[in-house]
């Protein structure tokens, strides 16, 4: 299971982003991350406002949305980015007495993975998810219609709650010999968030042993 583009995040309710400039900013800088060339010098008074990439480290990026008031690690190993966002939220803590899990409305988990198989996705998608009125589609836009993709989403929620899952499955469109895994998952439960990503890439194993038969 290959990592291609990972995040993890929170979004904060609160009714302003609460870090300044200067503080998101210089707690950056602390944990290694070269700022963003294009943030203004000298540095605005205030909240931060706005939203972007304010800084990398390697393949690592911090992206505020002061809008949205979220706080997001990018990345492309599972790990990496998990101790990057803990040590950010501490350093946060540490520095300013302000506590991000504290005022946390909800975490938010994104990912893609991609699997390589010997099977021919396309066809192993096909037939794992038979839909009972394909011939009737077949029929309405007249010529022989398969299965594509799979799409599952939360049974009980919905794509704007804050408890929400949404994993696509589809294939690889340029070669069809691997799989490719799109997932968002939001949870307000810390725990429940942290278990659902330390797990993931063994379920999403889990999933191609199913699909495949």
């Amino acid at each position: 299971m290959m990592p291609i583009n990972l995040s993890v995040g929170v979004f904060l309710d609160s009714v302003l982003f609460p870090l300044t400039f200067n503080e998101i900013l210089d707690s950056s800088e602390k944990n290694g991350y070269e700022l963003n060339p294009a943030i203004p010098f000298p540095r605005p008074s205030g909240r931060f406002r706005g939203s972007g990439q304010i800084g990398r480290k390697g393949k690592i990026s911090i992206n505020i949305d002061a809008g949205e008031k979220s706080l997001i690690i990018y990345g492309v190993t599972l790990e990496e980015i998990k101790d990057e966002f803990h040590t950010l939220l501490k350093t946060i803590l540490d520095d300013y007495a302000l506590d991000l899990d504290e005022i946390g409305k909800f975490y938010q988990f994104t990912a893609t993975y991609e699997y390589k198989t010997k099977k021919n996705p396309y066809q192993v998608l096909n037939e794992s998810c038979e839909y009972q009125k394909i011939d009737e589609l077949s029929e309405i836009f007249g010529g022989p219609l398969k299965t594509y993709a799979i799409r599952l989403a939360s049974a009980d929620s919905l794509p704007k709650n804050e408890d929400w899952l949404d994993i696509k499955i589809t294939p690889d469109i340029q070669r069809n010999d691997g799989y490719i895994f799109e997932i968002v998952y939001r949870n307000k439960n810390k725990d429940r968030y942290q278990s659902f990503i330390s797990n993931i890439e063994t379920n999403l194993m889990k999933v191609v042993s199913l699909i495949e038969g």
